[in-house]
């Protein structure tokens, strides 16, 4: 009897136990010696080892855009609780370096895709805001075409990831 309690706690707790998300990767040329994730009602900081390393096992509650803060960069990364995220480029050369591994990697490569689009010359929010106002609802209007765009054509992203982001787009620019 006392053999199918123990058996009944062992699967309880195996069907309800906190599952873990794993971030790591590796920054070359670092200028700083951590970095910073944040979320709602969450902040960790990583240390980077000597040679750029980082490697984290965290737990999240709930899938969702996180913010990623390394070398004066901020971009989202998207987590959930059962997220394996490696994320390596080099400090010098980050456009062109950027690697995602992992299977959230598709969406963290398109938010990259994203932040890249919003941090271009001509779509940036501080020269947006100094606009005049028909050149300030084009520019919205051709920052959320592009977000759409760039969506649309992402066709391996998560379907719960997608429905996120398509609320997301429209947000963002408001």
């Amino acid at each position: 009897m006392k053999l199918k309690y123990l058996f009944l706690l062992l699967a309880f707790q195996l069907t309800f136990a906190n599952k873990t998300a794993l971030i790591e990767g590796k920054i070359l040329n670092s200028t700083e010696k951590e970095i910073l994730i944040s979320g709602l009602n969450f902040d960790l900081t990583i240390p980077l080892d000597e040679e750029g390393n980082f490697s984290k096992a965290i737990s999240v509650n709930h899938a969702g855009l996180y913010s990623f803060y390394a070398n004066g960069y901020r971009w989202e990364i998207y987590l959930n609780k059962e997220a394996h995220l490696s994320i390596s480029f080099d400090q010098n050369n980050l456009y062109e370096t950027i690697l995602f591994k992992g299977n959230v990697a598709n969406e963290c490569s398109y938010l990259f895709k994203k932040f890249k689009i919003i941090t271009d010359e001509n779509l940036n929010p501080n020269k947006i805001y100094t606009l005049k106002e028909e050149e300030f609802v084009e520019a919205i209007d051709q920052l959320i075409a592009s977000n759409i765009e760039l969506l649309r054509n992402n066709t391996s992203l998560d379907n719960d990831f997608k429905k996120l982001e398509e609320k997301n787009i429209i947000l963002i620019t408001l």
